[in-house]
C-alpha cells in the first residue's frame, strides 16, 4: 500500500494536492506546467511544492479574457 506524503502547512500558502483538487486537475497536470513554465507561481520547501494564495489570485486574474464585442450597435434607436 502506498503511503501518502504528509503536506505541512504554510499560512498563506496551498499545498499541491489541495491546489489540484482546488482546480480539479491531477497533481501530474500542475507538475507539467511546472515544467513548461507555465501555471501559477509556487514554492517549494523539503521537495513539497506550495501555491501562494495571493500570487494564485493575480495569475488568475492575467488569464481573464475579455469578449470582443462586434460592431453592431444593440441601440433600439438608430
Amino acid at each position: 500500500m502506498a503511503r501518502k506524503k504528509k503536506f505541512g502547512k504554510i499560512p498563506g500558502h496551498t499545498p499541491e494536492p489541495e491546489m489540484a483538487k482546488q482546480r480539479g486537475v491531477e497533481i501530474s497536470t500542475l507538475q507539467k506546467e511546472r515544467s513548461q513554465g507555465r501555471g501559477p507561481p509556487y514554492i517549494s520547501i523539503n521537495k513539497q511544492i506550495h501555491y501562494p494564495d495571493a500570487d494564485y489570485l493575480r495569475w488568475l486574474e492575467s488569464l481573464k479574457v475579455n469578449p470582443v464585442r462586434s460592431g453592431h450597435s444593440h441601440n433600439p434607436n438608430p
